[in-house]
């Protein structure tokens, strides 16, 4: 495999018409990183790997992990001020544990030293090496009077761009697999990924994200009038006042309590450290991610109604792929869609005749109280297809849903009692 990337980091608003009129395509390899730059990325990679071989889930995107890893990085945690939810965005680290970091700022006073950590009981010193590069001490209070268009003015830019080409011809892609009569790759094997961020500290972030599979047609066929495959959008705000948590616009994800509704965050879904299995984290996050499901697409937003409680909802409308099933004359079906189609490519003509063939429409509430140890959330997600969702009839398909509109709705909970964790969802 042939791969060419290029990464320019923190640039200003001056610099994205220069960038814009300056690119010209690259017929060799760009290497733009110091060895500073190497090693970390490196150690970054390492709690990757390390999370992902600990976890049989397999809708992670590495790169998100990443983004979250390197925004964490570039905006450490002030360990005495930082929030339950701050310090559960160190997925790798269990809850029980960040709560005993907090309770012992609250019996021993503020931290001195973020080398001070290795006093917490609980955590073991692998772990507080782990931390060391996402967490700071001193830092100033949250400061909810910074300017929109001071934002927009201060904040990094950055631009990823990456081509990857297999040397070899897959069979999709030969003239006997065309002759043959047999599906086909419409497309050339190139992969193409574009990704620009703009980001302020942790409180502003928007940007896009663009990408072509191998396979898939680029600016001719079905892609004439869009070039790539895939666009995602995001508009996110932090923090931006005492009451105002989090505001999303375009695409996001949304997760609540353990993942019986709907989960787009981190937990291991194995560890001889069992409590690692909770997932935590924000409700609302911005979504920058190459896989072309799980997000809503709409806005979002996550309110302080008052002390230790919070209010999140949100709205959402796209398109989605599904197979469709088409009415036969000599078959009973009716028209709609056997079931969603998550894989993302859209390289045969069935696949692309799959392709964002159903409206989905998403609206969502939760409600959580938290104080001290416990933690309790109310969660309710509304959902509508434009067609019906039919299932192949199977025994595994016996209870699944069928029809155009889904409401759910649960309670989770989490209590910590010295040594003993307790959490679900119901």
């Amino acid at each position: 495999m042939l791969r060419i990337c290029l990464k320019i980091k923190e640039f200003d608003l001056k610099g994205i018409l220069f960038l814009i009129s300056g690119l010209v395509l690259i017929h060799f390899n760009v290497n733009g990183q110091n060895n500073e730059t190497i090693t970390e990325n490196n150690f970054l990679n390492s709690i990757i790997e390390d999370f992902l071989t600990n976890n049989d889930e397999t809708s992670i995107d590495p790169t998100l992990l990443y983004d979250q890893l390197n925004d964490l990085k570039k905006n450490p945690i002030d360990i005495n001020k930082a929030s339950f939810e701050e310090w559960q965005k160190l997925f790798f680290i269990p809850d029980i544990i960040l709560k005993d970091i907090i309770s012992y700022k609250i019996e021993q006073g503020e931290f001195l030293s973020v080398y001070e950590l290795q006093a917490v009981p609980t955590l073991g010193i692998d772990d507080v090496k782990k931390m060391l590069p996402f967490v700071k001490i001193n830092g100033s209070a949250a400061n909810y009077n910074v300017p929109f268009l001071d934002m927009l003015k201060n904040g990094k830019n950055d631009l990823f761009l990456k081509w990857e080409r297999i040397l070899e011809q897959p069979i999709g892609y030969t003239t006997e697999q065309k002759n043959s009569g047999s599906s086909y790759y419409l497309g050339d094997q190139n992969k193409f990924f574009v990704r620009y961020r703009h980001q302020y500290s942790n409180k502003l972030s928007f940007g896009f994200t663009a990408e072509k599979d191998p396979g898939e047609e680029f600016f001719y066929g079905s892609n004439k009038k869009n070039g790539f495959d895939y666009y995602t959008f995001h508009a996110f705000l932090k923090n931006y006042s005492p009451n105002l948590i989090s505001l999303a616009i375009g695409d996001f994800a949304v997760s609540f309590g353990q993942g019986l509704i709907t989960h787009a965050g981190f937990g291991y879904g194995k560890s001889s450290f069992a409590t690692l299995i909770k997932k935590g984290g924000p409700v609302l996050i911005p979504y920058t991610s190459t896989l072309e499901n799980n997000f809503f697409r709409g806005v979002g937003a996550s309110f302080r109604v008052a002390k230790n409680f919070e209010l999140t909802s949100f709205v959402s409308s796209r398109n989605t792929d599904a197979n469709i099933i088409v009415p036969d004359s000599t078959i009973e079906y009716d028209f709609g869609f056997s079931s969603l189609q998550t894989s993302g490519f859209h390289r045969t003509q069935s696949e692309i005749d799959d392709k964002n063939s159903i409206k989905q429409r998403n609206a969502g509430l939760n409600f959580k109280y938290s104080k001290n140890n416990l933690n309790i959330s109310f969660n309710g997600l509304y959902t509508n297809f434009d067609e019906a969702l039919i299932p192949q009839e199977r025994l595994d398909n016996l209870f699944a849903f069928r029809g155009k509109t889904l409401t759910n709705v649960s309670i989770d909970y989490a209590y910590i009692y010295r040594n003993f964790y307790f959490f679900g969802e119901t």
